[in-house]
């Protein structure tokens, strides 16, 4: 057999090697799913996991329209299962047969690959950022001055301090919340998905009452960083229902339920956060979340994946995403598109993604309302 003839005969055996390990690896990654299922991962699972039960209420001057259904609360933040981290770790590049309907309503072609891993590093919580004496400071230096720029590095979407001194402005009701009243001072507010706290110290030094940080780690530091600011374990929501005025997040839920922070993969992730959310609001509660044009495109109807990197969501999308809560205004932290060049990685199905030179999208809060009163003979419960 002479060189040429080897080198194909090892290729052919390289590619019938990966094929095979590509389906032992589906085999056994279904096998996992189906017995996460068993454990009680989509239990009583409600608006979450199905859009059976739906109501469609149209709201034609809103990004979106409202979307409500039965959300069996007391199951939900209860269900361990759902917010325990992954013991499948590093995570697959690809999510289970089993669930691609789920993640994409079995529409393959909105399945794209862009593979990361983000584990923290340990060391992360002693950096300035969580340290105690900054925060005490920050916060006072803030308050005197209006000026949040000096946390700039404290977020890790910001160059120029556009990102934190608009959304500071926001929280401080220098710009107005329209016919709304500022629902910052006095307030307690849930911070979803937080690895620095600069949302943290915006809100209080806007005023916020309590603070409380979603937080999978339970460490000695956090017994007394600031006396406003405290932390909850996913596992312990059961503990906090119609508990908070207020949620927010930050480039957080469409990240949930991929794999690429240590997370679980778990297809209706993004979508239990926010019917958790729901369930540990007070009647009327807000939940702001803050997004981009990449993350909320109009131009997209159901949600694509691209996992496990993050999903993009668009009118649709965001609708089932925030079923049960009402639109009521937006708000621009900067409008102005600016140009930034980046080199991307070409991902098949997204065209409008693979570009070297990119417009940095628009950053925008949507500001949603708790809607109180939800169909479906008691399923939803305020407990």
């Amino acid at each position: 057999m002479n060189l040429p003839e080897l080198r194909r005969l090892v290729m052919h055996k390289m590619q019938a090697l990966t094929e095979l390990g590509n389906a032992m690896l589906q085999d056994l990654l279904d096998l996992y799913a189906e017995r996460i299922e068993r454990a009680g991962l989509f239990r009583e699972c409600g608006a979450a996991c199905s859009d059976e039960f739906d109501t469609l209420i149209e709201l034609p001057e809103r990004y979106n329209d409202l979307i409500v259904a039965p959300t069996h609360c007391q199951s939900l933040l209860s269900n361990r299962q759902v917010w325990f981290g992954t013991d499948l770790y590093p995570p697959p590049s690809f999510p289970p047969r089993r669930w691609r309907n789920h993640f994409v309503n079995d529409d393959i072609k909105n399945i794209s690959r862009l593979y990361f891993l983000d584990i923290a590093f340990e060391n992360k919580y002693e950096e300035t950022c969580w340290n105690k004496d900054f925060i005490r400071k920050i916060i006072e230096d803030i308050k005197k001055t209006n000026d949040a720029r000096p946390i700039t590095n404290c977020c890790g979407y910001d160059a120029d301090g556009s990102i934190v001194q608009g959304t500071y402005e926001f929280f401080n009701g220098i710009l107005a919340w329209g016919e709304y009243e500022n629902q910052i001072k006095g307030k307690h507010w849930l911070v979803i998905g937080t690895e620095i706290p600069w949302l943290e110290i915006l809100l209080i030094a806007a005023g916020a009452r309590n603070v409380t940080t979603v937080e999978y780690r339970s460490e000695k530091w956090m017994d007394d960083i600031h006396p406003q600011l405290n932390f909850v374990n996913p596992t312990e929501f059961s503990n906090y229902p119609n508990q908070f005025d207020g949620v927010i997040q930050f480039s957080s839920i469409e990240h949930s339920g991929l794999g690429r922070y240590g997370d679980a993969i778990n297809p209706f992730a993004d979508r239990q956060i926010v019917q958790a959310a729901w369930c540990m609001l007070k009647p009327g509660g807000w939940m702001l979340t803050c997004t981009g044009d990449a993350v909320s495109n109009p131009d997209v109807k159901e949600s694509k994946v691209i996992f496990n990197v993050g999903k993009v969501y668009g009118t649709t999308g965001f609708a089932k995403l925030f079923k049960n809560f009402r639109l009521q205004f937006e708000h621009y932290v900067y409008q102005q598109p600016r140009k930034i060049d980046i080199e991307v990685t070409q991902i098949p199905n997204f065209p409008h993604l693979n570009k070297t030179e990119r417009t940095k999208p628009k950053i925008f809060y949507l500001a949603y309302q708790r809607e109180d009163n939800i169909p479906g003979n008691g399923y939803s419960d305020v407990l």
